[in-house]
């Protein structure tokens, strides 16, 4: 296949591009290359990239539509694969302008080159954060209720995927990660601050009474849903992509604890606007539709992320 790969050289982007062009395909990365706490590992994750013959770079932000537009008309493409986004929820409530300018405008500049130049299949990267404090576990029918700006503007690039596979016959499918964590993942994510935190001097910060849950979900797991979703063809479909398992705040502080034998001294703070209280997948739909199954438990996953942080010190 080629692929066009936004956000190649982020965390989610990068091992996924990286295992595609392992597996032989042709692939096209854009990234703006983003100033921000994972820029160690975006220069790493690009240079290793640059190695296959079968990749080629820009280095572009999504929102320049005559850029992109460009990229396009050089370049044939059989699918789109868009995980290009200003993440964070709590960094979307300082900068809600930002969110909006990056994920919808950048997204709708996809959608529209993608209908100009016939490529009809588009797998999108969006987030758990579109439910809001629903009931869990969460199901792709629920109605969605994001209570930060960054859950908003995913919520909206997926009715703005509906609209053009119904205008334009995009096939688009929407994936909603679940807390998602792993080798190279940036900090000030829970996994990625704790085990730095605990196994640096034993101190960490958590917001909250530490009681809330979420659905950790493995970046291999990810990937593997991403290029399950490649495929297949959807008019247009929403996909939970999670362990469908949770846990605790505190129960992940002694997983990391007791993985690490190093004895956690945890500060408590006010908890964060945004921040919901619980999320979990249900992910029969993608199991069924998909053929997805998550190989990593938290224990697993977390084992795995310890030895290679420990291997990169």
């Amino acid at each position: 296949m080629d692929i066009l790969v936004t956000g190649c050289v982020g965390f989610i982007g990068s091992h996924f591009t990286e295992k595609m062009l392992n597996e032989g395909h042709n692939l096209v990365g854009i990234d703006n290359l983003e100033r921000d706490n994972n820029v160690f590992f975006k220069k790493e994750n690009l240079k290793r990239l640059l190695e296959f013959r079968n990749f080629s770079f820009f280095k572009n932000n999504i929102m320049d539509f005559e850029k992109i537009n460009d990229i396009f008309s050089k370049h044939h493409f059989d699918k789109i694969v868009h995980l290009a986004a200003k993440t964070g929820v709590r960094q979307s409530v300082a900068n809600p302008i930002d969110y909006f300018n990056n994920n919808i405008l950048g997204t709708l500049v996809l959608l529209e080159l993608c209908s100009k130049y016939g490529v009809t299949d588009f797998v999108f990267g969006s987030s758990s954060s579109v439910y809001g404090n629903h009931g869990v576990p969460f199901e792709e029918n629920m109605k969605c209720n994001p209570i930060s700006p960054y859950g908003l503007t995913k919520v909206t690039c997926e009715l703005y995927g509906k609209n053009f596979s119904e205008l334009f016959g995009i096939n688009f499918v929407a994936l909603r990660f679940f807390t998602v964590y792993g080798p190279r993942q940036r900090m000030g994510m829970s996994v990625s601050n704790f085990v730095n935190g605990i196994i640096k001097n034993g101190k960490i910060q958590v917001f909250g009474d530490g009681k809330s849950v979420r659905d950790y979900t493995y970046v291999d797991d990810i990937v593997e849903g991403i290029r399950l979703a490649l495929e297949k063809k959807f008019s247009f479909e929403i996909f939970n992509i999670g362990s469908g398992d949770a846990i605790s705040l505190r129960n992940l502080i002694e997983l990391i604890e007791n993985e690490t034998k190093i004895q956690a001294d945890v500060k408590y703070e006010q908890k964060q606007q945004g921040d919901v209280d619980f999320t979990q997948a249900n992910i029969n739909k993608a199991s069924t539709l998909l053929g997805y199954k998550p190989k990593y438990d938290i224990g697993k996953g977390v084992r795995k992320y310890i030895e290679w942080y420990r291997e990169i010190q």
